[in-house]
């Protein structure tokens, strides 16, 4: 039986048709994957002999266990419902409304500090413009600070 030339793909093809490497290919070869044709170095593959060959003996991806899908969802669908419930006891909040509560206190934090050069002036008018001035660069320093605040997501295991 003639092969149709249009089914034929190169070794990387193959990976990218199958969303795997190279690397994988040449390990499916050693397990017993034949390529169509060779050209020198290069390999060819006629496509539907490589998902014949897939259906056939590979069990990691190609095949579904029905019982451990359903096993595996049950899980997910368990780790699920005990965040929620984490929520509703106020043990665990989403992260969004962390970044927002962050973001909110941020935001409070520069407005107090913005008011304090006008309160020291009022409280002391001795003060020179200059020391003020020193007081609203370390103010200034704060309010950066405070405005970059995020989550740091990388610790997050030193915290539990």
């Amino acid at each position: 039986m003639k092969k149709n030339p249009k089914l034929i793909f190169k070794k990387k093809e193959v990976a990218e048709i199958f969303s795997v490497s190279t690397e994988t290919i040449g390990k499916w070869m050693t397990k017993g994957l034949t390529p169509f044709e060779k050209e020198g170095r290069k390999l060819n593959f006629y496509l539907p002999d490589v998902i014949q060959w897939r259906e056939g003996t590979a069990p990691e991806k190609g095949k579904l266990d029905l019982q451990e899908e359903r096993a595996r969802l049950a899980k997910e669908q368990a780790d699920g419902q005990e965040l929620k419930n984490a929520v509703t006891r106020r043990e665990q909040a989403p992260a969004k409304l962390l970044e927002f509560a962050l973001a909110n206190l941020s935001e409070q934090i520069c407005s107090i500090l913005d008011s304090i050069p006008m309160k020291v002036k009022q409280k002391v008018p001795s003060f020179k413009a200059s020391e003020l001035d020193i007081i609203k660069r370390e103010i200034t320093k704060a309010q950066k600070a405070a405005s970059k605040a995020k989550i740091d997501y990388s610790r997050i295991d030193e915290l539990t």
